[in-house]
């Protein structure tokens, strides 16, 4: 008797409720805390130091929860990785991509959570009594949260998008989309030495849930 599962039938949580999971606590981070600022956006590292102070005096509440809902979409982000990897392996994609996706998706989730906490501890009165320790909390969070997650999650895109194309599984739409998030992922490492490339970061990040909530209605069975 043949036991081995067919890899149409894969084992694994609902990819695509994965999916959407993390794409909405991070976006339920960013709602909430806006609303608890009262309209306030949180401010760039690049803004004037008077401005994020004042932001961050007025409004560690909002960062706190800010931190802990980025915290929290990490984890869906692992979850969707490991599936996505192994469904695709299962299906006789045994190829570099999937590994590269693996790493990415792991850093990404990884520098997720890390950005997470620092922007947590900015909200600490003994960090808000501290500009120094202001100010450096709140750029180490950008860095992890903004370019190192752009270009981790950029591997991510293509390690899985390169594969689909090439064994044709899905709409061709979905691997062009994953590459064209990865190329912008990482060119927005850039703003570490031009703040301009800043705009980058959004359109890797707003993008890609686009991608990964497609990829995984692509890789659903």
């Amino acid at each position: 008797m043949n036991t081995q599962q067919s890899p149409s039938r894969q084992v694994g949580p609902p990819l695509l409720i994965v999916g959407i999971v993390f794409v909405a606590l991070f976006l339920a981070g960013l709602v909430i805390s806006t609303a608890m600022a009262g309209g306030a956006t949180y401010p760039s590292p690049f803004e004037a130091p008077e401005v994020v102070e004042r932001y961050l005096t007025a409004h560690g509440g909002a960062a706190a929860v800010a931190g802990f809902f980025q915290l929290a979409s990490a984890f869906p982000l692992l979850v969707f990785t490991a599936t996505a990897v192994h469904r695709l392996r299962a299906t006789g994609a045994s190829v570099p991509g999937t590994y590269i996706a693996l790493v990415g998706g792991v850093l990404s989730a990884g520098f997720t959570i890390l950005s997470g906490l620092f922007q947590w501890a900015v909200s600490r009165p003994v960090v808000l009594s501290s500009p120094d320790a202001m100010h450096l909390a709140h750029q180490v969070s950008f860095g992890l949260g903004g370019p190192a997650y752009a270009a981790s999650f950029g591997l991510l895109a293509a390690g899985l998008s390169v594969p689909v194309l090439i064994m044709r599984r899905g709409p061709r739409w979905v691997g062009w989309l994953g590459l064209a998030v990865a190329a912008v992922g990482m060119l927005s490492t850039l703003t570490l030495i031009v703040p301009a490339f800043a705009y980058l970061i959004p359109l890797t990040r707003f993008p890609g849930f686009i991608w990964l909530i497609a990829m995984a209605a692509t890789l659903r069975r």
